[in-house]
């Protein structure tokens, strides 16, 4: 199969393997389209440039084209991570395949003669129906509660019979709410010139909005919904399930065989730490965009109470007030994908290699018994050295070390998303131990050299 073909991760879906069919850089601009589009059309829709003052003094645009977390994600994040989504099912096609190749994924007859890709495909159209509908419930449950205070000023104002006073008090102050900006942005002056869109017309541009992202999101549930059954499925090898995996203990790599699958978790592991980066980013943006504050001035502000460990968990400090259904959806949201990639290395690899540990164990023990009267230390000695080999081997198909350093930082961004202020600590621990290693270094360098020996 190409690299362009279908992904056979969405079999049973008709819409999404189509957009993702081709070249990459024409599904890239096809997915680019509907960010294009809210682009363009927030400008007839009179939503595009918002010049306003807060009444911190801070000068700031709250116009759609001015909210990075709404342009930049549909025009380019999106499209991008769809395109490694599709990398990402041409990788299972191929690990899998090179995994039976190799005799590491074996067949056993439940699979009834079938490869692993094809019995994978089997499961995922049969429960494609089901999985759409789960995954547009969802979307839906959270856009209700996402627009929730969105909808019930609008039905105010709607409702309102003068235009005097302001009939709901938004969360926010930005270009979903223009129409209220004459007279109900307290903290906030729009420019004199600016004219706010008639209410309707504000609610039209909404609703193409977030039209856009709710197919985004669904587009998103359905990917993660068929890469967990990927990972449950092959996850089943390891307990005697249609395939079973064969460990390679001789494994240069020290993966038992399984390195064609590190692939797959290292783009799994980029996509997890774009749409973390993205959610710490907004969570940020938000702060800023509430208080009438620089990004800049508030990371420094930030940076000021590092030394003073009582304040960290200052709830002003973390400015829990400015998050949105939203926001906390999208942080709560992040553990998810977290929990699917460790789910295979950490939950299920991690427990087989400890039974194995313990069969091979137990079998060394009965064969050094039996080698003294049947002389064969040959296998003993095989045994003993397949148990030190599942000691010394990875869990992680990608690398133990990779894998770690990939959950550090998933790690520290989600911290950060919900405590800021561990920006500031990981950047300062980085910068400390930068300078551990620049000193262990030179120390090695100073006074590590062998002393000359004199010639006898």
């Amino acid at each position: 199969m190409e690299r362009h073909d279908p992904p056979f991760l969405l079999t049973g879906i008709p819409v999404l393997p189509r957009l993702l069919t081709g070249p990459g850089w024409r599904v890239f601009l096809v997915l680019s389209i509907p960010g294009i589009v809210m682009v363009l059309l927030s400008i007839p829709f009179g939503v595009a440039s918002i010049p306003a003052t807060h009444a911190t003094g801070l000068e700031q645009n709250l116009g759609f084209l001015y909210r990075a977390n709404w342009t930049w994600p549909y025009v380019l994040v999106v499209p991008a991570s769809l395109l490694l989504f599709r990398y990402l099912s041409w990788q299972i096609r191929s690990s899998v395949a090179d995994l039976e190749e190799m005799g590491v994924l074996v067949q056993t007859e439940r699979a009834a003669g079938r490869t692993f890709v094809q019995r994978l495909s089997d499961k995922l159209d049969g429960s494609a129906l089901i999985t759409v509908a789960v995954c547009v419930t969802a979307t839906l449950v959270f856009l209700v509660f996402d627009t929730l205070d969105l909808i019930r000023g609008y039905y105010a104002f709607a409702g309102a019979e003068s235009n005097g006073g302001c009939p709901h008090d938004f969360f926010e102050a930005d270009w979903s709410v223009a129409f209220a900006a004459s007279e109900c942005w307290d903290s906030v002056r729009v420019a004199a010139d600016f004219d706010p869109p008639a209410l309707w017309r504000n609610a039209a541009f909404n609703g193409i909005a977030y039209t856009v992202q709710t197919l985004m999101l669904i587009a998103y549930l359905n990917w993660f919904a068929r890469l967990t059954q990927f990972f449950f499925f092959l996850s089943s090898s390891l307990r005697g399930g249609e395939f079973k995996i064969v460990p390679m203990f001789d494994d240069p790599m020290k993966r038992l065989g399984l390195a064609p699958l590190g692939g797959i978790y290292n783009t799994f592991l980029t996509l997890v730490l774009m749409f973390e980066l993205y959610v710490a980013a907004h969570r940020v943006q938000q702060i800023a965009l509430v208080n009438g504050l620089p990004i800049g001035t508030y990371l420094r502000d930030l940076l000021a109470i590092s030394s003073s460990p009582s304040q960290w968990l200052d709830a002003s400090v973390h400015q829990f007030a400015t998050v949105d259904v939203g926001t906390g959806v999208l942080v709560v949201a992040v553990a998810a994908p977290i929990t699917l990639i460790c789910w295979f290395p950490l939950l299920q690899m991690r427990g087989y290699i400890r039974r194995r540990k313990l069969e091979l164990s137990k079998e060394f023990a009965v064969r050094r018994n039996k080698a003294k009267e049947e002389g064969d230390q040959e296998e003993v000695d095989r045994l003993a050295e397949q148990v030190r080999q599942l000691d010394e081997s990875n869990i992680w198909p990608n690398g133990d070390g990779v894998a770690q350093r990939f959950i550090l930082g998933m790690t520290v961004i989600w911290l950060g998303a919900i405590f800021p202020i561990v920006f500031v600590g990981a950047a300062l621990g980085a910068f400390g131990l930068l300078e551990l290693i620049r000193f262990g270094v030179w120390a090695a360098d100073r006074f590590g050299k062998p002393k000359s020996s004199t010639p006898a």
